[in-house]
């Protein structure tokens, strides 16, 4: 096999296993769109660059028919694009979205490692390798309790309410609840481009990690059924 053979078939195999990788980042754990919100290109671009990019080109630099030492120098550049797959697989998942929480009238975008979900009261909503983000309502304490959180919040000694999944309940029960909290979406302070049916449509920011947006929900069912790429916040 000449130098260019085995570089180009080096890089067909990458490509084919980022590909899959990929796959599972941006349909399962970053569906969008919450690949933006999250903003998680720096960390892809840079592990295609190691396991696509650089890999290939070392072994078209090392790879010489008959060297000796050729096994173990494919072996370490093999190695290397192992360990950057897994080393970003991990950060990655550990910063996936697991909850989208409706808390207040917003959407927040909640990762894995924000949360245990074993304190919550829906623990058959835990999310998996597998599972895509879960929409789930956190109901605000009344009373006494809702005063004492909203002081140990304010003094930094508790997590916000929708990284406390003791008050995470089932969003489809609490549908009609989110409907009150959300605001008409002829209401939306920021030019989010034309809507149909805008008299069935409400709105409420999703406030991610990187990126703030808005989602559209039909204000007859609870459900979100778009989400437009503008900043909430943004002054007009």
């Amino acid at each position: 096999m000449t130098r260019v053979r085995a570089a180009l078939t080096h890089f067909g195999i990458s490509v084919l296993v980022f590909s899959l990788f990929l796959s599972l980042v941006f349909f399962i754990w970053y569906p969008w769109p919450f690949n933006y919100t999250q903003g998680i290109a720096e960390i892809v671009y840079l592990m295609a660059g190691v396991d696509v990019v650089l890999g290939p080109l070392l072994t078209l630099i090392v790879y010489k028919a008959g060297k000796k030492s050729l096994k173990f120098d494919l072996s370490v550049i093999a190695a290397v694009q192992i360990a950057a797959l897994i080393y970003g697989g991990a950060v990655i998942y550990k910063e996936r979205p697991a909850y989208i929480v409706y808390n207040v009238g917003m959407f927040d975008v909640v990762t894995i490692s924000d949360v245990d979900i074993s304190g919550s009261d829906i623990k058959e909503q835990s999310v998996g390798i597998l599972n895509r983000p879960i929409f789930v309502f956190a109901e605000k304490p009344e009373g006494k309790e809702g005063n004492d959180l909203l002081f140990l919040v304010l003094e930094g000694k508790s997590p916000d309410l929708e990284r406390l999944p003791k008050y995470y309940r089932d969003y489809n029960s609490n549908k009609l609840n989110v409907i009150r909290g959300t605001k008409p979406a002829k209401e939306i302070p920021v030019d989010a481009g034309p809507i149909d049916m805008i008299e069935h449509i409400n709105f409420a920011p999703v406030v991610g990690k990187k990126k703030d947006i808005i989602a559209l929900l039909d204000n007859r069912t609870g459900e979100v059924i778009e989400y437009r790429l503008v900043d909430p916040w943004e002054k007009q």
